[in-house]
């Protein structure tokens, strides 16, 4: 997958996988490219790898020259110190507060290589001649600081005599005294004497500072620090360095002679991009909230565990461990070879967006597993015999959720921050076992996460839906529209412009239904003979109540033409309603009938002669009596 030969691209996701559970330490040049590859410094396409790494370079070789030059033409430090000697020795205070086991993969010098542009052996032509500044500045800083106490008698052996070599040397002239030897630095050794002091200061203060590192790493890292202060000001994390050192340790084993002669600049822009995923950590807040994510993880994972720590006073929302592991991302607890499998882990999470942070989940479940793993150890704090368990009180639960006393308590909660503060790896199986319960965390979190998205249907909802999109989809609507058409057809031929209308409204379930409805109120309404003419429906009945959705309400305002065409359609409704066996054909029946009557009778009034038979009216006899009298008043009327 990394050989250059091999394949044009990496599969990044499949990278991702492999290293969701760590990387083996060999080969010791694997990680530094899986690194690189991982938080994007290299393209996942290797034709673009040389000229990627060669422009990240020379951008951090410019940075050192324009951050370091000036250091060149400051003037001797004074009291206080200037902002650019402040800056310095705030570096080095953080250097300075790194664990030792830390550094334990830097104790050999770096392999000499004229290709490296920030070594003194580097030929003079890619040599950065202010590479060493910081180091030089940082001296010259020192020896101010040693005149001062001189001056002021004011001895430094209560900052240094915590050291062993002050302690060891003590112990020796001691010893020599008790043997009556003597030298001439006799006087220098005796404690308290300002002899004592300065060669103490002169001979164990930059050692002491070093942590076992080589001198050349203390430099690189130094300069790192300095760099990222100066371009991040605003980031006053005391864990910065313990972040720096893993990127450092992990890129010194670089193998191929191109990649090592620049181990210093591609660990910056890594320390840079893991700096940008875990910022959520370096204030006090962000520390808290992931502090109370730990603890709401772990009552989801084993609720009796998190109940019991609770009770000791160890739950991990309380900064007592929570806060040590989370905030240096567990360089502070485990020793480098497990940091470093952590941070492959971590590292193969996908970087972070804007509401989800990956990685810093990953973290949580892991620091989650590794009191899962303990949790015998966890649950047996303050109770007698935790320390040496029988095989009864093992498997017992009873020795397990027998309530404490308060002195017990007092003993568990001291025994707890002991044990979880130093933790020791081997009491969880290993970091392997830890790194395989975190996935299995992760795995576990995802699924369920992914049954909450899934809506939660019943069978009557489900079958509601199903009768009600058949409904909505069926042919007989269009049926009725049809049947509905030729039923009406004799009656008005504007009718057909009814159903065509009534469907043009819309395709939706709502209109459908409507026009289903209303055709069905219609049609009944003309089979039944009203007992006085009535005016038409609206066209716009209101919603049937099986439907579960109101229906649309007719609109207010219509446009003139659809107002126009709405109207005619009313109109010609109305009239063959009206036609249709109601009380209106029997008024408009009897009024034809009374202007036939009329007519006959001015014909039978003609002067030019009588009427003749076959054109006489009929017999009143076969003239129904109402019928006979309004045709008399109208008759009279009209006369």
């Amino acid at each position: 997958m990394l050989d250059m030969s091999a394949l044009h691209a990496v599969d990044i996701e499949r990278l991702r996988a492999l290293c969701s559970r760590g990387l083996s330490d060999t080969p010791p040049w694997l990680r530094p490219k899986v690194w690189r590859l991982l938080l994007g410094y290299l393209p996942t396409e290797k034709t673009k790898w040389p000229e990627e790494s060669k422009k990240s370079r020379e951008n951090y070789y410019e940075l050192v020259r324009r951050l370091l030059e000036p250091f060149s033409d400051l003037p001797p430090p004074t009291k206080p110190l200037a902002p650019m000697d402040s800056s310095l020795m705030a570096s080095s205070k953080e250097l300075s507060q790194v664990p030792s086991a830390l550094m334990t993969a830097l104790q050999e010098p770096p392999e000499a290589l004229d290709q490296r542009p920030l070594d003194e052996a580097a030929s003079k032509d890619i040599r950065i001649a202010c590479a060493q500044n910081l180091d030089r500045r940082l001296r010259v800083i020192r020896e101010l600081e040693l005149k001062g106490a001189e001056s002021s008698d004011a001895t430094p052996e209560i900052r240094l005599e915590s050291m062993p070599e002050i302690r060891l040397d003590a112990a020796e002239a001691s010893s020599d005294e008790e043997d009556g030897q003597t030298s001439n630095a006799a006087p220098s050794s005796v404690p308290g004497s300002p002899a004592s002091a300065l060669s103490a200061l002169s001979t164990t203060l930059l050692p002491s500072r070093s942590f076992g590192a080589h001198q050349k790493h203390v430099s690189a890292l130094l300069r790192l620090l300095y760099i990222h202060a100066s371009l991040n000001p605003a980031n006053e994390s005391p864990h910065i360095a313990s972040l720096l050192v893993p990127v450092y340790s992990a890129l010194v084993e670089e193998m191929v002679p191109d990649d090592a002669a620049h181990v210093e600049a591609d660990a910056f822009w890594l320390f840079e991009a893991i700096i940008g995923e875990l910022d959520d950590l370096n204030d006090v807040e962000g520390g808290r909230i992931w502090t109370q994510k730990f603890s709401a993880r772990l009552n989801w994972a084993d609720p009796e565990l998190a109940e019991d720590l609770q009770i000791k006073g160890l739950d991990p929302a309380l900064p007592h461990y929570s806060f040590r592991w989370l905030v240096p991302v567990l360089t502070h607890t485990l020793p480098l070879p497990s940091v470093l499998m952590v941070w492959d882990a971590l590292l193969s999470r996908p970087m972070r967006q804007r509401d989800l942070n990956a990685k810093l989940e990953y973290l949580v479940d892991i620091c989650t597993s590794m009191l899962l793993r303990t949790r015998g150890i966890l649950l047996r704090l303050g109770r007698s015999g935790s320390h040496n368990p029988t095989l009864w009180s093992i498997g017992n639960p009873a020795a397990y959720t027998t309530p404490l006393d308060p002195r017990e308590l007092e003993d568990a909660f001291a025994e707890g921050m002991t044990f979880l503060q130093q933790y020791p790896i081997e009491a969880a199986g290993g970091i392997e076992a830890i790194l395989q319960a975190a996935y299995d965390l992760s795995l576990r979190r995802d699924a369920e996460r992914t049954t909450t998205r899934v809506p939660n249907t019943g069978f009557g909802a489900r079958l509601r839906d199903t009768v009600w999109r058949g409904f909505a989809t069926q042919a007989p609507i269009a049926e009725s529209h049809h049947e509905d058409h030729e039923s009406d057809h004799s009656d008005s031929d504007y009718d057909d412009d009814e159903p065509q209308a009534l469907v043009a409204q819309g395709q939706t379930l709502a209109a459908r239904l409507t026009d289903t409805v209303w055709r069905g109120i219609s049609n009944e309404s003309a089979m039944e003979a009203p007992p006085s003419p009535t005016m038409p429906l609206s066209p716009y009945p209101s919603s049937p109540e099986p439907s579960s959705k109101a229906l649309p309400n007719p609109p207010l305002e219509e446009p003139p033409e659809a107002s126009t065409r709405s109207s005619n359609r009313s109109s010609m409704w109305g009239y063959a309603e009206k036609l249709k066996e109601s009380d209106a054909a029997a008024t408009l029946a009897k009024v034809s009938t009374n202007w036939r009557v009329k007519a006959l009778d001015v014909w039978n009034k003609r002067p030019s002669g009588g009427p003749s038979t076959f054109l006489a009216p009929p017999s009143t006899s076969h003239t129904p009596p109402e019928i006979g009298t309004r045709r008399a008043s109208f008759t009279q009327d009209s006369l």
